[in-house]
């Protein structure tokens, strides 16, 4: 048996105990396969709902609030009790106003 060398009870164990060690591994190899085959896949055409999203969004328009040229900010701030007025510091330097 495989088992003599890994399992110190192998030799001193009785003729049921050896019997039954030796079914270990495969049945444990078969539990794992009964498991893994009875999960559910999952399905590749699930989508999520979003009705309640669109209920809250719909009334949102997009504009541009911002420069028109790309790249990183330092920061950016609004004008408290103006909100139409943005500032936004870029890493090249200067500061936009919109």
């Amino acid at each position: 048996m495989h088992f003599a060398r890994t399992c110190p009870l192998e030799s001193t164990a009785p003729r049921s105990m050896r019997a039954f060690l030796s079914l270990v591994p495969a049945t444990t190899i078969a539990l794992m396969a009964a498991i893994a085959l009875a999960a559910p896949a999952p399905s590749a055409a699930q989508t999520p709902d979003t009705t309640a999203l669109t209920q809250y969004t719909q009334a949102m328009a997009w504009r541009d609030i911002g420069p028109t040229r790309g790249g990183r900010s330092v920061a950016a701030t609004g004008v408290a009790g103006d909100d139409q007025t943005y500032y936004f510091g870029a890493t090249g330097g200067g500061v936009w106003k919109t």
